[in-house]
């Protein structure tokens, strides 16, 4: 199943954004290249907490946010994960991300939007994955919007959000930021 494109995500090139953001002009090649550095080494890192949060949760649905060119999307299990939906500022990582996975397995909708803008269905991912983006956006006017489509039906005592941070997890009731990953999720027993 081939990847599904936003309309918009091939025209973006900066010109509808408010104003002009910094990512949108870091080519995909520095970037990559960057996080994979071995004085950085952000990459394996990121994808490692994406491979884990997935393999923990094993969720139907997925929304990545700042999903890059799709840095951990190699874990997604199609066998338990029918559709991820991925979201970018740059339009160019998306076409390398839509390069990288051609036919993936799964639904793939990948959308050229600002995280704090998208929109997005509400209760309709069973995991939110937001990985080195909070650092980046308004993560107050974020969190809550995410929030809203995230959680399937009512939530429950044990909906938390996941902070990751240099591979610890942490479970928090109430939104908390740090470090480099966070995942919204629902666990199973959570305290």
């Amino acid at each position: 199943m081939a990847p599904r494109v936003s309309a918009n995500a091939l025209d973006r090139q900066g010109n509808t954004t408010k104003m002009t953001n910094p990512w949108l002009d870091i080519p995909e090649v520095d970037y990559v290249g960057h996080m994979s550095s071995p004085t950085v080494n952000q990459r394996p890192v990121l994808s490692r907490l994406l491979g884990d949060a997935l393999e923990s949760i094993r969720p139907r649905t997925v929304l990545v946010l700042g999903c890059s060119t799709g840095n951990g999307l190699e874990h997604v299990n199609p066998k338990v994960t029918s559709r991820v939906t991925v979201v970018d500022l740059n339009p160019a990582y998306l076409l390398r991300l839509g390069e990288r996975f051609p036919n993936p397995g799964f639904e793939l909708d990948i959308r050229c939007a600002d995280p704090t803008e998208v929109v997005l269905e509400r209760e309709a991912f069973d995991l939110v994955h937001a990985g080195l983006v909070l650092e980046y956006v308004e993560w107050p006017l974020l969190l809550p919007r995410v929030a809203e489509v995230r959680w399937c039906s009512q939530r429950r005592p044990t909906d938390t959000i996941r902070v990751d941070s240099s591979g610890h997890a942490n479970h928090f009731r109430q939104p908390a930021v740090v470090g480099v990953a966070v995942s919204l999720c629902r666990t199973r027993g959570a305290r």
